[in-house]
């Protein structure tokens, strides 16, 4: 299946970052496999990053403008951590935490990456970003982002900006509800990569409205300068800031900590969606009126990666 890559996908370039270099041949060989466009594949970067911290990337990826945190439905990024600052409260939020967990050893290291983007983007208050997200999700889902989903949270006018990797924005994608095993849920990665791909591209557009948007209020500003003005329509034309847009992605693989997911199911549905989210974006008289034929085609496609 062919597809030639848009303009959506044509400005996004994806640094993919793994602990273990399973992951990492596993995402080279799937994007090879089922990415057929060199061009849209080259935009794919797959990096091991052994100690986890964003600080140790190499100079040429440490700059990103979105972080995707592909933990759980409720907004915490604070790596399977309790956030109490209270003795007593934390001592209960362990409890409850090591108690859902047969291998609490194992369940830390895992979960670092969320803790990851706490640091690196609010290291003197690592909590903020949990707080943060948890108030986007409820205004946009009353709290629980369902697996699957994407949400974009903006850092502007925080305190998380500016960064040492100039991240604008975190990409909200749960793979889960809380820290379990998702072996059972046999295309959440597929489903999250295909929701954050809509995202960008939706974000994206609106970004280039916006900056059309803010040439015109220049030009009308311009245009009435020279005259009387009580600052009424400059304020109405400034009512929205516009956003920025996100060029380049950090994200690890999905569910493939705590999910227990293996890396060739995560590795072929994230390249599967890309391929077909590509092929969307190229036939969007096809998409827009999808055939039987053809739903059950890709729908065929992913069924194969379910017992990897």
């Amino acid at each position: 299946m062919r597809s030639d890559p848009k303009a959506p996908m044509e400005d996004l370039n994806f640094i993919l970052i793994d602990r273990s270099g399973a992951l990492v041949s596993e995402w080279t060989r799937a994007f090879t496999e089922h990415i057929q466009d060199r061009a849209l594949r080259a935009r794919f970067t797959p990096l091991t990053l052994h100690s986890g911290a964003l600080a140790d990337l190499d100079a040429a990826h440490k700059q990103f403008d979105c972080v995707v945190s592909p933990a759980n439905s409720y907004g915490r990024l604070d790596g399977g951590k309790p956030l109490s600052r209270s003795p007593t409260m934390f001592r209960s939020e362990m409890t409850a935490l090591l108690t859902r967990f047969s291998q609490p050893t194992f369940f830390y290291p895992i979960l670092r990456f969320d803790q990851a983007i706490s640091d690196a983007l609010s290291p003197t208050d690592p909590h903020l970003p949990t707080q943060l997200a948890q108030s986007l999700l409820y205004d946009r889902w009353k709290g629980y982002a369902p697996p699957g989903t994407c949400t974009l949270l903006s850092l502007a006018d925080t305190s998380c900006t500016p960064n040492a990797h100039g991240c604008a924005y975190i990409a909200l994608c749960p793979t889960m509800r809380v820290p379990q095993d998702a072996t059972w849920d046999r295309e959440v990665v597929y489903n999250t990569m295909w929701a954050l791909l809509v995202e960008l591209e939706k974000h994206n557009r609106q970004a280039v409205a916006s900056g059309s948007r803010e040439s015109s209020i220049s030009n009308v500003h311009d245009g009435i300068s020279g005259g009387a003005s009580d600052g009424t329509l400059t304020k109405e034309l400034h009512s929205e800031s516009p956003c920025t847009p996100i060029r380049t992605v950090l994200m690890t693989g999905f569910g493939t900590g705590t999910g227990k997911l293996s890396a060739a199911r995560c590795a072929q549905q994230m390249a599967l969606a890309v391929e077909h989210f590509a092929d969307a974006c190229a036939h969007p008289r096809k998409w827009s009126a999808l055939e039987w034929d053809d739903a059950f085609s890709y729908a065929d496609e992913v069924k194969l990666t379910h017992t990897l």
